[in-house]
């Protein structure tokens, strides 16, 4: 399968926690995957070492400026280029008008739970 993660955020300096949940993902994927193609799409930034290409790993660097144009209209155009099987976009949301398969993670979403009275 030919397999795109969405990791914009990986190759900034200060990482958060969804960031840091993507990158050891890809880099367990790394470890166990040889049979699969990754797409890893990335915005530039200044800790570009902390993920390397492998053989079947390629980081390939979507521009834009804002987190919404990034997302929005150049992560699709570029999942449309690389022919994917499927997208994964891994902070909560993704391309509204991509019309490829896509799967969502979700984060904290203990807040849909409702509370019971007493």
């Amino acid at each position: 399968m030919r397999i795109g993660i969405e990791a914009q955020r990986i190759f900034r300096t200060k990482k958060h926690g969804m960031d840091i949940v993507v990158l050891e993902l890809i880099k367990a994927l790394q470890e166990t995957d040889k049979d699969n193609h990754y797409f890893i799409f990335v915005k530039k930034g200044d800790d570009n070492g902390c993920l390397k290409e492998t053989d079947n790993f390629n980081i390939v660097e979507v521009p834009g400026i804002t987190y919404a144009d990034w997302e929005q209209v150049f992560l699709p155009l570029y999942a449309a280029k690389y022919n994917l099987d499927v997208l994964h976009c891994t902070s909560n949301t993704a391309p509204l008008l991509y019309r490829g398969h896509t799967v969502v993670t979700l984060h904290d979403v203990i807040f849909f739970r409702t509370r019971k009275a007493g």
